[in-house]
């Protein structure tokens, strides 16, 4: 992997600007600029981490958000083909190809946001890692989420009463890029949303949902410390109180204080 010099990072990314149009020869040139860049020293160990069945160049990260914010600029200014762009650089399947789709699929304008949300509804059946598709949704939203949130939101809350259980994870997952969003207001979306997977939770959403309380409790410590406390009753399921324990130390000290008597087990145990 050679050093990184960022003038020659920028003129490599203008050539690749530059056959915007051509996407076909732009995957080409794409291909080569990550083999440039690759450590396939580590990509074995790099695969294992995220998933068997995904390559990866493993390119350093200053790089991928160079090309990142490139071609979310590109989407924007020229839309015209960045949707078939964006197909393209997600069917060669590498996880920095992944990366620059969603990128594009970001910077995309308003018009263009029923394309988005219709190719986000494809991942659903996607076999990657929680953490990989949560920021691949964090990257393709940003734009979906300032001008098409309403939208956006109508979907989520299609999905997570789908009966499919891969439907719901994934709208789940989608959740948290709208909690860390600090201009995202509308938490009382999420406290109304997310009730029925606390209080029945799949086994195997429970990392999800972990992982939501506590961005929650970060972002509105007061309102999460209510939201759970009303969840919390004399008919509360053991499987919702070992859930929320497992929430307590994702949360701030003063809400642990304050919710952890109140899941406490029947031996006196609160974790």
């Amino acid at each position: 992997m050679p050093a990184i010099q960022l003038s020659q990072l920028t003129n490599q990314i203008e050539v690749l600007l530059h056959l915007w149009e051509q996407p076909d020869l732009l995957l080409a040139h794409l291909v080569d600029m990550l083999e440039y860049y690759a450590d396939h020293l580590y990509q074995s160990a790099e695969q294992t981490r995220t998933t068997p069945t995904l390559p990866v160049y493993r390119i350093p990260p200053i790089v991928l958000r160079h090309m990142e914010r490139a071609f979310s600029h590109a989407a924007t200014d020229q839309p015209q083909t960045a949707l078939a762009i964006s197909d393209i650089l997600w069917q060669h399947g590498y996880a920095e190809t992944l990366d620059l789709a969603a990128a594009i699929l970001g910077g995309l304008p308003m018009p263009y946001h029923p394309q988005v949300i219709q190719r986000l509804s494809t991942w659903v059946k996607l076999d990657l890692p929680a953490g990989l598709l949560t920021d691949l949704i964090e990257l393709a939203t940003r734009q979906v989420r300032l001008h098409s949130l309403a939208d956006w939101l109508a979907n989520l809350n299609e999905w997570l009463q789908a009966e499919q259980p891969a439907t719901q994870q994934f709208a789940l997952l989608a959740l948290q890029p709208l909690i860390q969003d600090p201009k995202f207001e509308n938490l009382p979306f999420i406290y109304r949303v997310m009730p029925p997977f606390i209080q029945n939770p799949p086994a195997g959403f429970v990392p999800e949902l972990v992982d939501l309380i506590a961005s929650l409790a970060q972002r509105s410590p007061a309102e999460t410390t209510y939201f759970i406390r009303q969840l919390v009753t004399p008919s509360t399921s053991p499987e919702t109180l070992r859930l929320l324990r497992r929430a307590l130390p994702g949360l701030p000290e003063k809400a642990r204080i304050s919710l952890s008597p109140l899941l406490r087990e029947p031996d006196g145990n609160s974790l």
